[in-house]
């Protein structure tokens, strides 16, 4: 039914999220081993990891979040 659609496309966007998330983890780790040593480098590589993280953190709290509620029903 619905609910079963609505889950089944949550999962999808959530499965592309965090794919992006990857990437950003991984384009973070290259600039930061390229960086040589400039801390400009460095700085936006370490800001990249750690926004990227902030968003798996979002991403399971609404997966969490979301199985919960489908659960109530």
């Amino acid at each position: 039914g619905v609910q079963t659609l609505l889950g089944r496309a949550i999962k999808t966007m959530m499965g592309i999220i965090g794919s992006i998330a990857l990437l950003m983890f991984v384009a973070g780790g290259l600039i930061w081993m390229t960086a040589s040593g400039n801390a400009e480098k460095t700085a936006k590589a370490t800001r990249m990891i750690t926004w990227a993280s902030l968003g798996i953190i979002v991403i399971f709290s609404a997966y969490v979040l979301v199985e919960f509620v489908f659960s109530a029903f």
